[in-house]
């Protein structure tokens, strides 16, 4: 455990890398941060034990009492994407950021920042405001984008998922970036429009999943390992499937709004706006 700079505190073991930064009411809290890394060691223990319902497809699992809440959460965000190919794993990053978030409002944080490798729960009381940094390619690690949230918005999550990220994807996104009222339903989200963004190109390599890591959940997938030159035809229409299945998400209620990087070309849901550097959730989306 490490204290940074910016009074936020970084957790790292086994696949856990993250942040942990609150205030209760513009005070930062250290001790609460603390506590909160503390939360993130005991939930990353508690999950182990279940790996193996967490890497089954959502169709295969019919019930869910029995298992632990943060897993039904997992259950009901892959169920929720209506894609079997995916599974409770896929939004296992996000869940553990929403157990810290919600773990440190319940001790009276009122803003809370909770960042576990790009998977990221917000909880902000009605005044509070923060800008999160957006990657609109994984594999670098500058922010080329911000997204302006304040605790009037209703968003409680933001996730990540692309080619060169921490989880294995099968589209050519760099970037597949969801926002949703939690983190665990973002960041199922952000693997289901990062994957639909698969287009066909002599240049695109993948390889079976389970070659690149035997214990993968997703045994008999193909992923994508490399992108090379591409068309412009061929970025608009990544760009225009992982819009097009963002927006069937905001439909359903799964996700707010979302944005699609590929090849340095962005795209987003209509019901964001760009202002600069700037993103912002219309408020006729809430």
């Amino acid at each position: 455990m490490k204290v940074l700079r910016n009074g936020s505190v970084l957790v790292s073991q086994g696949p856990l890398h993250m942040t942990v930064g609150v205030s209760k009411n513009g005070t930062p809290s250290l001790e609460m941060a603390r506590q909160g890394a503390e939360k993130a060691l005991r939930v990353l223990e508690d999950l182990a034990g279940w790996l193996n319902i967490m890497k089954l497809s959502w169709t295969k699992i019919k019930k869910l009492n029995g298992l632990p809440l943060i897993v039904q959460h997992m259950v009901l965000a892959a169920q929720r994407t209506g894609d079997p190919a995916v599974t409770p794993l896929a939004a296992v990053a996000g869940a553990v950021s929403d157990q810290v978030a919600d773990f440190l409002e319940a001790c009276g944080g009122t803003r809370i920042i909770v960042n576990n490798g790009g998977d990221i729960a917000l909880r902000l009381h009605r005044d509070e405001t923060v800008k999160v940094g957006i990657r609109m390619d994984v594999q670098r690690q500058d922010y080329t984008y911000n997204l302006v949230v304040n605790g009037r918005s209703r968003i409680g999550g933001v996730a990540t998922s692309g080619l060169g990220g921490r989880s294995f994807t099968k589209g050519v996104a760099s970037a597949a970036v969801c926002i949703g009222s939690s983190a665990v339903y973002a960041d199922a989200a952000a693997t289901v429009v990062g994957n639909s963004t698969w287009v066909e190109d002599p240049s695109i390599e993948t390889e079976l999943a389970e070659i690149l890591y035997p214990d993968t959940d997703i045994v008999g997938q193909r992923v994508v390992t490399r992108v090379g030159e591409i068309g412009e035809n061929k970025i608009e229409e990544a760009i225009q499937k992982g819009r097009g299945r963002a927006s069937l998400l905001i439909e359903k209620g799964l996700i707010r709004g979302a944005m699609i990087g590929v090849k340095g070309r962005i795209g987003w849901t209509p019901n964001l706006e760009c202002r600069g550097r700037n993103f912002y959730l219309n408020d006729d989306s809430r």
